[in-house]
């Protein structure tokens, strides 16, 4: 077996009903110019009370691997790091919350970018769904 070209690490904390829709938009079937082959997504599972369902994970048809943290700290750091050590990719991107939705060509477009620069750090726009940004919102009692 080869090793992937580029690593997505997903830190993730009690998102039993977000990271399904993450993982789907990582999927072979949502990313566009990317073979399988080419990729794998790291789980990390930062201590839910619940934890992640692997089995889930894997029928979405994505080489993922997951890693459950039991002594999690608050923070995502030590999540993180662990997802980013366990990567085979030279290239790797860090998804610091579960509950992002990947557009169907970022990955092709972060190998594409990576070409671009021996030392490139490739960033992506970030959305928000719903009626205002997710920081201001949330304080008006939007949430799942």
């Amino acid at each position: 077996m080869t090793n992937p070209r580029v690593s997505v690490v997903v830190c993730c904390y009690n998102m039993i009903r977000e990271l399904p829709r993450t993982l789907r938009s990582l999927s072979p079937e949502m990313q566009r110019g990317i073979d399988i082959a080419d990729y794998e997504v790291i789980v990390v599972d930062n201590g839910s009370s619940q934890p992640v369902d692997e089995a889930s994970c894997n029928s979405l048809g994505t080489n993922v691997r997951l890693i459950r943290i039991d002594d999690a700290t608050q923070s995502p750091a030590h999540a993180m790091n662990r997802g980013i050590a366990a990567a085979r990719a030279p290239l790797i991107g860090a998804m610091v919350d579960g509950a992002r939705m990947a557009s169907p060509g970022l990955l092709a477009g972060a190998l594409f970018a990576d070409r671009l620069s021996r030392r490139a750090i490739i960033i992506t726009l970030a959305f928000h769904l719903g009626p205002k940004v997710q920081m201001q919102s949330v304080f008006e009692g939007y949430d799942q």
